[in-house]
C-alpha cells in the first residue's frame, strides 16, 4: 500500500422505488419495491475505496435532520473515515431514484441540502493538515463549486494524484482541470464537457485534447455496456465491458471510481488499473442498491482466484 485517499464529496439519503415503466408526463404508475439507503456519488465513492482495500477518508457534510446519523453510521461500518463530516443546520443531501426495471435504467433526481454547504476553508485546511505527497484525492460536482476548485488546486500543491469525476455535468475550466491528473466522466458528460461524442478511436483523442490542453494527464470515459476508453499523451485504448446480469446501475461508475484508486494506491498505473475496475463494476450493478452492492476486495480475489462463481464474463486481466 502506497498511500491513502481522501474523497471529497456528496452524502445522500438516496429514496429509491422499482417500476416495469418511468410514467409519462402527468401520469401515475404502481411502483414497486422502495428503499432508502445511503448514497451520494463522495460517499459511494469513498465506501468502494474503503471495501477494496484502500484506507479512505471523506470530507463533506451532513444535514441536522434524523437520516443524518444514519448516513454517517451507514460509512463508517464499511471502514471509511468520517471524522472531516461536519454537521450543518438543515437538511442532508437527497436522492430521488427511480429505476425502471425493463430497461434496466435508472432516473435520478438530486437535492443537495448539506453537500451545498460544504466549506472550502475546511477542506483545505483539513488536507494541508493530514494529506501527503502521494495520496489521492477524488471529487465530483456535486457539493458546492467553490470548495471543489480550493481543494483541486490544494491537493494538487500538496504533491496528490487527483481524480475528477465531473458529474453531474456542468461547465468547468482553468480553475479546475489545471489540477487535476485523471479525469472520468462518463459519455454523457464527456460529451458536454467536450463536444465530442466518444464513439471513435479519434472520437476519444479529440475528447482527451480537450481536457490536456488544460492540463489533464490521462482521461477514462465510461461508456456502460461498451465498456470504456482510456487515453492519455500516448494513445487511446477501448476496453470491453465486464458483462453481467446487470440488476441495478445505480452505483457502478463510483465503483469504478474507487476501484481505480484503490489500485492506484498499490501503486498500479491508472490504464493498467481498467480492468480490475470493470469487474468490479459488473458485480456491482449485479446487485441492489448503493454502497452497499459495491463488493469487497476478498471478494473479488476470490472470483479472480476460481474459488466463487460469479456470473461475469469476458474478464481479461
Amino acid at each position: 500500500m502506497t498511500g491513502k485517499v481522501f474523497v471529497l464529496g456528496s452524502i445522500n439519503a438516496d429514496y429509491v422505488m422499482t417500476t416495469d415503466r418511468i410514467p409519462k408526463a402527468g401520469e401515475s404508475v404502481m411502483g414497486k419495491q422502495f428503499q432508502v439507503n445511503q448514497g451520494g456519488k463522495g460517499a459511494n465513492q469513498a465506501v468502494a475505496c474503503a471495501k477494496l482495500g484502500c484506507p479512505c477518508e471523506l470530507i463533506g457534510a451532513v444535514g441536522s435532520d434524523a437520516v443524518s446519523q444514519v448516513l454517517l453510521s451507514s460509512v463508517s461500518s464499511y471502514g471509511v473515515e468520517t471524522r472531516a463530516v461536519r454537521r450543518l443546520k438543515g437538511a442532508s443531501g437527497a436522492c430521488m431514484i427511480v429505476l425502471d426495471e425493463r430497461e434496466k435504467e435508472n432516473y435520478l433526481l438530486v437535492a443537495p441540502g448539506a453537500n451545498d454547504k460544504v466549506d472550502a476553508k475546511f477542506v483545505c485546511s483539513y488536507l494541508r493538515a493530514n494529506a501527503k505527497r502521494g495520496d489521492i484525492f477524488i471529487t465530483q460536482l456535486e457539493v458546492n463549486r467553490n470548495a471543489v476548485s480550493a481543494a483541486c488546486r490544494t491537493a494538487k500543491e500538496a504533491g496528490m494524484y487527483v481524480i475528477l469525476n465531473p458529474a453531474p455535468a456542468a461547465p468547468i475550466g482553468e480553475e479546475i482541470l489545471s489540477f487535476v491528473d485523471l479525469v472520468v466522466p462518463n459519455e454523457t458528460e464527456a460529451e458536454f464537457l467536450t463536444g465530442k461524442a466518444v464513439a471513435t478511436e479519434e472520437d476519444a483523442r479529440s475528447a482527451y485534447l480537450v481536457f490536456a490542453k488544460y492540463g489533464v494527464g490521462k482521461m477514462i470515459v465510461t461508456l456502460g455496456a461498451r465498456g470504456c476508453v482510456y487515453a492519455d499523451a500516448e494513445g487511446v485504448r477501448f476496453f470491453p465491458a465486464v458483462k453481467t446480469a446487470a440488476v441495478d446501475p445505480t452505483s457502478a461508475g463510483d465503483t469504478f471510481i474507487g476501484a481505480i484508486a484503490a489500485r492506484l494506491c498499490r501503486g498500479e498505473s491508472a490504464g493498467k488499473a481498467i480492468p480490475y475496475a470493470a469487474l468490479c463494476s459488473a458485480v456491482t450493478v449485479s446487485r441492489r442498491g448503493a454502497a452497499g452492492s459495491v463488493p469487497t476486495e476478498a471478494e473479488i480475489e476470490k472470483i479472480l482466484d476460481g474459488k466463487e462463481a460469479c456470473d461475469v464474463r469476458s474478464l481479461t486481466l
